[in-house]
């Protein structure tokens, strides 16, 4: 299950998938965090859910995630290269 069973901001739910999720979210909470972080849960005072993106990370995770990112800069020179531009893209 990639979202959570009920609403962290209100006492909507269950939803049926991650689109009806995120939708809700977008619409009736605007502005955030459709899927916080500790910190997040903290600062505005949430019921934690039992989710993935809850935990806080260890350091080895921390030093393994630094490790593994790929600077915006060279992802934008690779989509440069590879994207074909389209008029449907710019429309």
């Amino acid at each position: 299950m990639t979202f959570p069973p009920r609403c962290y901001y209100c006492d909507f739910g269950p939803f049926v998938n991650t689109d009806n999720y995120e939708r809700h979210i977008v619409t009736k909470h605007v502005h955030l965090p459709a899927y916080p972080s500790p910190g997040d849960l903290r600062f505005y005072k949430l019921t934690p859910q039992n989710m993935y993106w809850e935990r806080t990370l260890t350091d080895q995770e921390i030093m393994e995630r630094i490790r593994n990112y790929t600077p915006v800069s060279e992802r934008v020179k690779h989509y440069s290269r590879t994207a074909k531009p389209t008029t449907k893209m710019w429309s």
